[in-house]
């Protein structure tokens, strides 16, 4: 028989620094202490949350789990992780991942919130979690089931199961589907210019240099319009940027020339082979890829190439060029909520040759907004 665990401890009452302060629970994990607000003033009411708890926790660690978590739908927990975030920009970040529709919207078929919302968490475990990820993805491979699935659903489940809220036990014995490899590759300088001529538009010339000398995100390039767009200085704002956080982008003489061959300036800039906008959804990928992979197969490229793996050259490319990580993660959007650089930031920079600045200045690709306007002959023949 397995032995039981002895259960946690937990004592609520105010710091000492702050005795007139919230109540704080303090309890005790392998060996280190926790702490954190209860938010509560009274010390009756404290005294009856410490009192909850410890019989909740007994309840655990006898019968594996406390009754109160039978009451708790995944739907609830849900939305209660959406509106404990910090700031609006994560809460819109939480929704989105979950996919919770609007009130008088059909449900996302590929919605967590859907698949998992009437499931109780104490009864949602690794079998559960298989059989909800297989019927949302039926025909996904493991790396996007985890990804579209597993993540947002355990991020909801982890919160839930944090001491004091106590609604779940914690979900490490959930195991996640296996990741895909990484990305490596990205594009050498003379294959992004053989790339972006072997385009067959103006607008498809536009958003080839744009994505390989700006680093935009395809939906952030597809909202893109003329009135943010500074051709005398070669920056753009973006104003509804992943995260919703509004950024500043830089583009050299190559993206310049190409936007000024483009025979209009009001409205979207990004436009398809007939001149029309793109649409935009959440959630929407793959808008550039058939027109790169047909410009890739023209250049005579060993395979195609996706708007997110150019992105990752521009990555590789900027940071490349000037070894500012700040820099790299401002001009990229890579920036968390406290303002650190975001780690998403070294998955992308890869390895570059040390030759590559001068690969970039031969094929005019040029970082230093001041560079001299050689580029536009490069992008204009």
């Amino acid at each position: 028989m397995r032995a039981r665990k002895s259960p946690i401890r937990y004592t609520v009452k105010r710091r000492k620094d702050a005795p007139k302060g919230p109540f704080y629970v303090h309890w005790t994990v392998n060996g280190r202490g926790q702490r954190r607000s209860t938010g509560l003033y009274d010390a009756f009411e404290a005294k009856a949350l410490e009192d909850r708890l410890n019989t909740e926790e007994v309840e655990r660690s006898i019968f594996g789990r406390a009754s109160v978590e039978t009451r708790v739908t995944f739907a609830y927990a849900a939305l209660q992780y959406i509106e404990a975030a910090e700031t609006p920009a994560e809460r819109a970040a939480r929704n989105r991942f979950l996919r919770i529709p609007e009130p008088g919207d059909e449900p996302h078929p590929k919605s967590v919130f859907q698949a998992l919302g009437d499931d109780q968490l104490a009864d949602i475990d690794d079998d559960l979690m298989r059989r909800r990820a297989r019927e949302t993805y039926p025909d996904a491979l493991p790396a996007t089931r985890r990804r579209q699935f597993y993540v947002p659903a355990l991020a909801v489940l982890k919160w839930s199961s944090c001491r004091p809220r106590s609604w779940c036990p914690s979900p490490d014995d959930i195991k996640k589907p296996p990741d895909s490899d990484p990305r490596v590759d990205f594009l050498l300088p003379q294959h992004g210019d053989a790339l972006a001529r072997a385009t067959t538009t103006p607008y498809a010339r536009a958003i080839a240099e744009l994505i390989i000398g700006a680093g935009f995100r395809e939906a952030e390039l597809a909202r893109l319009l003329w009135r943010d767009v500074s051709l005398a200085t070669g920056e753009a704002w973006i104003r509804k940027a992943k995260m919703n956080k509004p950024r500043r982008v830089e583009f050299g003489q190559r993206a310049r020339a190409a936007l000024a061959n483009l025979p209009h300036r009001e409205g979207a800039v990004a436009r398809n082979q007939y001149g029309r906008p793109y649409t935009v959804k959440n959630n929407t990928g793959g808008l550039f890829n058939a027109m790169l992979a047909g410009a890739a197969g023209r250049a005579g490229l060993d395979r195609t190439w996706t708007a997110h793996e150019l992105r990752i050259t521009w990555a590789t490319w900027h940071y490349a060029h000037g070894k500012r990580a700040d820099v790299t993660a401002d001009l990229g959007g890579w920036r968390g909520k406290n303002g650190e650089i975001s780690q998403t930031l070294w998955r992308y920079v890869k390895a570059a040759p040390r030759n590559i600045d001068g690969q970039l200045a031969e094929y005019g690709f040029d970082f230093s907004i001041e560079a001299a306007g050689a580029g536009d002959a490069v992008a204009n023949s």
